[in-house]
């Protein structure tokens, strides 16, 4: 759900809010704007601005800081639930440490980000169609960065166990649409899967980052909205499914997919 800054404009000036309304101070509602002004959506704005002020709370003397049902009464809920209704998801509630708060609470995020960097811009210089081979070198040279970067924002796990990652991917498979117009059955992509992780397990760092995708898909499930969440378990499946529908299926493949997909999600909780 992205909120432009010219239409969370018009929601201010035609829906009657005003700071207490919504439970935001006018700071506060200036850092909402602010926010989803950058693209950010609207939800993971408000979740930043909302966790802030509990932050900001807990600062406070007892005697001064705002009561839970203060921070959050009828009437916002009404209002965000108004707000939302207007041609968009219903917005989910707040949730206190998620994966995106915890994200960007970690205290070398700039640093992390300016790791990263390099390695989105050199991938997305790559032709779409281009052999997945091509980056083998690339990947090769950077890819034990990834575990530095995952372990120091701690909201994923690399040591699942290929039992653990199919027992929770396999019951996705039966909604998988297939790739790129190729139809993929639900127990030919657990096959897939599968072969994928055994082959994985060739090497500690790329079976880890299957795990860390699978974890970091565990806590999106509670934490976004469905049709966000099945995006993200088609963009993994498709990467996994396009492995062996391209007459692929070796470790460097694997591999190299493994990658691309932990990176991109990297990249998504770590946006400013």
């Amino acid at each position: 759900m992205n909120v432009t800054s010219l239409s969370f404009l018009l929601l201010l000036t035609v829906l009657p809010l005003n700071c207490a309304a919504i439970g935001l101070t006018e700071a506060e509602l200036e850092n909402l704007f602010a926010y989803t002004s950058t693209g950010m959506t609207f939800e993971n704005a408000l979740q930043i601005v909302l966790s802030e002020q509990t932050e900001n709370m807990r600062a406070q003397p007892a005697s001064t800081a705002i009561s839970a049902q203060e921070e959050i009464d009828p009437e916002t809920a009404a209002l965000i639930a108004r707000l939302e209704a207007e041609n968009h998801p219903p917005i989910q509630a707040y949730i206190p440490d998620s994966i995106f708060d915890q994200v960007q609470r970690c205290p070398d995020i700039a640093t992390h980000r300016t790791t990263l960097e390099p390695l989105i811009t050199f991938l997305r210089g790559i032709r779409q169609d281009s052999n997945v081979h091509s980056i083998d070198t690339h990947v090769a040279a950077n890819i034990a960065k990834l575990p530095v970067i995952g372990n120091a924002f701690g909201v994923d796990n690399p040591n699942l166990g290929i039992a653990a990652i199919q027992a929770y991917l396999n019951p996705f498979t039966t909604t998988y649409a297939g790739y790129e117009g190729r139809a993929v059955s639900s127990a030919q992509l657990q096959g897939y899967i599968a072969t994928t992780l055994n082959t994985a397990a060739q090497d500690p760092i790329t079976l880890g980052l299957y795990s860390r995708i699978t974890s970091i898909l565990q806590r999106l499930q509670n934490e976004i909205a469905e049709e966000e969440f099945n995006a993200h378990t088609k963009h993994l499946f498709d990467a996994i499914a396009e492995n062996f529908l391209t007459q692929g299926g070796c470790f460097q493949g694997v591999r190299n997919r493994a990658y691309i997909r932990y990176i991109s999600i990297l990249n998504i909780l770590m946006k400013e």
